[in-house]
């Protein structure tokens, strides 16, 4: 066994990005950002990815152990979010 540590990821999912220009992908960012907003949270940084459906995914969260992330995890729920979590992030890590 190689020792390296497993990451989770929390990402917030949205929807689709399939057959949409600009525009319209940055009216979805927006209106996660804005709903992140009003619940009182803001980060410094969104970083955006989107999966093998071509859905659009804000990482909002890095855990060692998928545990850690359960109060976070429903945090965002309550706020109607969808939450997947992930061990590797689409598209691979550039680092490996």
């Amino acid at each position: 066994m190689s020792g390296k540590k497993t990451t989770h990821y929390v990402l917030i999912r949205g929807p689709s990005y399939s057959s949409l220009g600009f525009e319209a992908r940055e009216e979805i960012r927006t209106g996660i950002r804005e709903r992140l907003e009003a619940g009182g949270i803001r980060f410094l940084e969104y970083p955006w990815v989107w999966d093998e459906e071509d859905r659009c995914l804000l990482l909002v969260g890095q855990y060692e152990k998928k545990e850690d992330a359960f109060w976070w995890i429903k945090a965002l729920e309550s706020m109607g979010f969808e939450i997947c979590i992930r061990t590797s992030l689409p598209g691979g890590d550039p680092t490996e």
